[in-house]
């Protein structure tokens, strides 16, 4: 991380340009699946960016994986912002297309710049696992 504040919100990489259209793709590795954004949603990632910034601005966060960045507590999916309540519904969505059983969600919000990573882990019992 060299001299600069590891918990410095400037500067962000910013956010992949979403692709046209929404939908599932194959990511070329067998029981992965893609799933985009539409760009019509761009307000909602600005939103969601803002949001887990002043998270990582408010809170010291956890170190689990990480090595550098911030990590916020298991609990994004209680967070009352507005922008949340989409993601969740979309995770529920992909989670309602490859399960039956009832889901159980744990998610939290990390933020990597520079020389920041996480190491090898595994997720516990989850039986699946997502990154958006």
């Amino acid at each position: 991380m060299g001299d600069s504040d590891a918990r410095d919100p400037s500067p962000v990489d910013p956010l992949p340009s979403p692709v046209e259209g929404a939908g599932v793709a194959g990511c070329g590795i067998l029981g992965i699946q893609c799933r985009q954004w539409p760009v019509s949603v761009g307000d909602f990632h600005a939103g969601l960016l803002q949001v887990i910034l002043a998270h990582e601005r408010d809170d010291p966060g956890l170190t689990v994986s990480n090595v550098g960045g911030w990590h916020s507590h298991p609990d994004l999916h209680l967070w009352a912002a507005p922008c949340v309540a989409p993601l969740l519904e979309r995770i529920r969505a992909a989670a309602a297309g490859v399960t039956a059983e009832p889901m159980r969600m744990h998610a939290w919000a990390n933020v990597l710049r520079n020389g920041g990573h996480h190491l090898a882990h595994r997720h516990g019992e989850a039986w699946w696992s997502g990154v958006y």
